[in-house]
């Protein structure tokens, strides 16, 4: 239980680094290099997370006091140990039910025709128009929005942000998770 928990929050620390030197830096990218470059340093969280859990060298040399002390320190400390995995487990289920809800109440308006333009299917990505498309918008900018449209799909957004939601449930009680999810967006 100790090892998920330090997992945890050796991940959550590089992702907040990470957010923050994005979020610090990504003004300044997108006006010298442009918004393509801007949105591609968001990568730079997920690799930051996975850098943590790769393992570090050690070399182990046997000392069975250390052995004995270091276990019992970590059996007094499995019942809070415990709890907070428990606590951590359900805000990854509660963040889930949360997103997968506003997903729901969005593909609802799209049954109807009253969402979009979006790409919306994770499986088999498509645009999606309201109802009023083409009442609503010129010709200009209807071309406009579909090659807008066309950009996400081609960047395969869909997909970004579905990984993007998996790690703001992973991460629900980070606050950096979250506004960087909403500026990544943006």
């Amino acid at each position: 239980m100790t090892d998920i928990l330090l997992v945890l929050l050796k991940v959550n620390i590089a992702a907040a680094v990470a957010v923050a030197i994005v979020l610090a830096a990504r003004k300044k990218v997108h006006k010298v290099m442009g918004p393509d470059a801007a949105y591609l340093m968001w990568a730079i969280v997920p690799v930051a997370m996975l850098a943590m859990l790769i393992p570090s060298r050690t070399v182990m040399v046997p000392d069975p006091g250390i052995r004995y002390a270091s276990s019992i320190w970590a059996a007094s400390l499995w019942p809070f140990a415990a709890v907070l995995v428990l606590a951590w487990m359900t805000g990854v289920i509660l963040m889930a039910a949360q997103l997968l809800r506003m997903q729901q109440l969005f593909m609802e308006d799209v049954g109807f025709r009253k969402a979009g333009p979006a790409v919306v299917g994770f499986f088999y990505p498509h645009v999606v128009t309201p109802a009023d498309f083409s009442r609503r918008f010129s010709d200009d900018e209807r071309k406009l929005i579909m090659a807008h449209e066309q950009v996400h799909l081609e960047r395969q957004d869909i997909r970004i942000n579905a990984a993007v939601a998996a790690v703001r449930c992973l991460c629900w009680f980070n606050p950096l998770i979250h506004i960087g999810a909403h500026f990544m967006r943006t």
